[in-house]
């Protein structure tokens, strides 16, 4: 009886202790730094025996231009069916994510690209070009004089005088 409760416990330990893990994987320079990210498809990935064995093939559809991110982890809802069934059916969700057209900062402003910032050392507006993008957000420019600087996308424009 003691050696069927260890092989028990330790059965239940192994199924109850699977881990969320999450695999990424980035298509075509994906990065979503730079814009907004969307979920384009998502799918089911089947297995038989704790993942022994798969059931078919998840399929997501990717967007045209192939730039995206894969996911697959195990979410809350396929630790529910592998509890359910006792580990003899288990799952794992993939998801494709793409950044939404339009909300991609390098759509809009280019390296090497002149604009007009507003330089507030000197308290006024000056010419600078784009050295480079750094994220959504933030931007490296080269100001008239040659200085490089790190500034905010919304600062540039300058400010009225």
């Amino acid at each position: 009886m003691k050696r069927i409760t260890i092989i028990a416990f330790f059965a239940i330990a192994v199924m109850g202790l699977s881990s969320c893990y999450t695999n990424r994987v980035n298509v075509a320079g994906y990065t979503s730094d730079f814009g907004v990210e969307k979920t384009y498809d998502r799918a089911k990935q089947w297995y038989l025996f704790e993942g022994l064995i798969p059931i078919g093939r998840a399929h997501v559809n990717t967007p045209s231009d192939g730039v995206c991110q894969i996911r697959s982890y195990y979410s809350p809802l396929d630790a529910l069916i592998t509890v359910l069934t006792a580990g003899l059916v288990s799952t794992r969700t993939v998801k494709c994510y793409y950044i939404e057209p339009g909300s991609d900062i390098r759509e809009i402003y280019h390296t090497g690209e002149k604009v007009r910032v507003y330089d507030k050392t000197h308290k006024r507006n000056v010419d600078a070009t784009i050295v480079a993008i750094l994220d959504q957000h933030d931007l490296k420019v080269r100001l008239s004089n040659g200085q490089v600087k790190k500034i905010k996308v919304k600062d540039i424009g300058g400010k009225e005088e």
